[in-house]
């Protein structure tokens, strides 16, 4: 009998940019698909031009790494410029953005420390 507790999970996401949703994202890995897991990982595309995404706030941390592209994490104390291999931390609840600045599509992987991505506020922005 396998043990699936030490087994790996593989995941992907496949975004679709003409959706029309602004900052379209996705969970990889959360309880969902690997059900003894603490912590979950997603990740976000926002295509170049659009608006900044709806404004959240997240009950738990969230780290986030910048995969691709360069952009701006909007807050109402300061806006942080940020791009390809940065890595951001984001405390609970507070309220926060993305926009796309560059001319590629920007692509964030994050995580919160939570099996699933935690309630949140949203906001337009």
């Amino acid at each position: 009998m396998t043990n699936h507790k030490y087994q790996p999970v593989r995941a992907s996401a496949e975004l679709d940019p003409s959706s029309g949703q602004v900052g379209e994202s996705a969970m990889l890995l959360s309880d969902i698909n690997v059900p003894d897991i603490n912590q979950c990982l997603g990740v976000a595309a926002v295509q170049p031009g659009e608006p900044a995404t709806a404004e959240l706030a997240h009950s738990t941390a969230e780290v986030m790494f910048v995969a691709e592209g360069r952009g701006e994490l909007i807050t109402s104390a300061v806006t942080v410029e940020f791009s390809k291999g940065d890595a951001i931390y984001i405390p609970a609840d507070l309220k926060h953005a993305l926009r796309n600045t560059g001319e590629s599509v920007l692509v964030s992987v994050f995580s919160f420390p939570a099996p699933n991505r935690p309630a949140d506020s949203t906001t337009p922005h």
